[in-house]
């Protein structure tokens, strides 16, 4: 699959954190203008989250965003962030760590449990007369406890409740880590799939689904490296291209939104966002900058739903580790 040069992949950067700290915030408004006045090409960002998903460009001019705010959802509707313009599944092939979580999912779902991964593995359709990955299988893996413990963390504490960083929250790994969370070889692994609804209009409004569940938003809100970064053939990390003998430079760090509207009047939209990286340390301040950007941009997590961050201590063990037992679902 041949790569060419393209547009920036994403609205937002989620590296530079410091200098993005010390400069003024823009308002969405001028930040829209200038960058409408910078680009020819339909202003679009890219999130995406799993379980809980096709993008409509918006091309935007200056005068347009200077003259027209885009209307607020109606209560219990799902906001619609923009996603990743020029979003590739051949570059999100691979294996992924979980970095954070919005804590509502981590407690839920997660059941706060450390060391997830995520393996996607693109194939082609040819959807629309357009070439490239369209749908990808996916792996999602996390260690279990022991039977009969309670969830523990990697590095041997408990594990964090809602709205508490991990041990690991500033990307350090802990040596600390008990002979009960190094024992603890029992990982549960589940099969799902993520597609793309519009891979010619929208490319980063997936849509993932774990049968027999339905699919839900899995929007990529944000990527850094891959095929149109200056870098993104410098990672060292190999995309899975579904086959293709092209190689495809591979995302380094991903963000990923879903939403579910409220199942009744006056319930408000439920909103999740995942941080992915290539790397199992992943800074805080990486975190913490990508849910401010994509905040801005109309996500909104609700009370008691901040960033959590994922353990993934040295007590760690992985599908494809020694010794592992995998439970497939």
């Amino acid at each position: 699959m041949a790569v060419g040069r393209a547009p920036p992949a994403t609205s937002f950067s989620l590296t530079d954190t410091q200098r993005r700290r010390s400069a003024p915030r823009r308002s969405i408004r001028t930040a829209a203008v200038a960058a409408a006045a910078a680009m020819t090409v339909p202003l679009v960002v890219v999130v995406g989250l799993a379980a809980t998903a096709a993008i409509v460009p918006v091309a935007v001019t200056a005068a347009a965003a200077a003259d027209a705010e885009p209307p607020a959802p109606a209560v219990g509707a799902c906001p619609s962030p923009p996603t990743v313009a020029a979003f590739s599944l051949a570059a999100l092939g691979g294996t992924w760590f979980q970095a954070a979580m919005s804590a509502r999912f981590a407690r839920t779902v997660e059941a706060g449990a450390p060391c997830i991964t995520a393996h996607y593995t693109p194939g082609v359709s040819g959807v629309g007369g357009s070439g490239g990955a369209h749908v990808a299988t996916v792996r999602s893996c996390m260690l279990l406890p022991l039977e009969g413990e309670a969830a523990v963390s990697a590095t041997g504490t408990a594990a964090p409740s809602a709205g508490e960083p991990s041990p690991a929250s500033d990307g350090e790994y802990s040596a600390a880590t008990s002979a009960a969370g190094a024992n603890r070889r029992v990982v549960a692994c589940t099969r799902g799939l993520l597609t793309t609804p519009d891979p010619v209009g929208a490319p980063g409004r997936l849509a993932l689904s774990f049968p027999p569940l339905s699919a839900g938003r899995y929007w990529v809100l944000a990527v850094e490296g891959g095929p149109h970064s200056d870098n993104g053939g410098d990672s060292g990390v190999s995309g899975d291209s579904g086959g293709d003998d092209t190689e495809v430079p591979p995302y380094t760090t991903a963000v990923v939104w879903s939403c579910a509207e409220g199942d009744a009047p006056g319930v408000p939209a439920s909103q999740d966002l995942l941080v992915l990286s290539r790397s199992r340390g992943l800074p805080k301040a990486v975190v913490t900058d990508a849910a401010d950007a994509a905040a801005a941009v109309g996500v909104e997590l609700g009370p008691d739903n901040g960033m959590v961050m994922t353990d993934q201590g040295e007590g760690c063990a992985y599908a494809d580790d020694e010794g592992v037992t995998v439970v497939e679902s």
